[in-house]
């Protein structure tokens, strides 16, 4: 069974909880652990706090450089931005690919060509 505590972004549709948490990833959204429209800086935190990556849609975590790298390791879902069960197949499909790549990176991207490091770890 994976190990990796997941964090989903408000904006990631349920089919790709659904696909993660059948997949045996300890999987849980933003919503689940504290209340709906947090702050970006919140979402961070609730990351951070919790040990989980977080998977997100939010272009703005593609900005953030404080914390990023140290206590938070993202996953950006670019890829099929208005196809959520094809969106969900991809994450299914890349999932391990990213999460072995975030141990070289704070920041993987993964758009439909599959996932690429970004944010160097500090």
């Amino acid at each position: 069974m994976p190990s990796s505590l997941l964090l989903l972004d408000e904006g990631v549709p349920k089919s790709v909880l659904s696909v993660l948490q059948r997949a045996g990833y300890d999987t849980k959204r933003v919503q689940d652990l504290g209340p709906r429209g947090i702050s970006n800086g919140e979402v961070m935190s609730l990351a951070s706090s919790s040990k989980r990556i977080l998977l997100t849609r939010d272009s703005d975590f593609l900005k953030l450089k404080i914390g990023i790298g140290r206590t938070l390791k993202i996953v950006y879902l670019e890829a099929y931005r208005d196809e959520p069960e094809k969106l969900a197949s991809h994450v299914e499909n890349f999932i391990d690919r990213c999460l072995e790549l975030l141990s070289q990176c704070s920041l993987v991207v993964l758009d439909e060509e599959g996932p690429e490091c970004v944010g160097r770890s500090q």
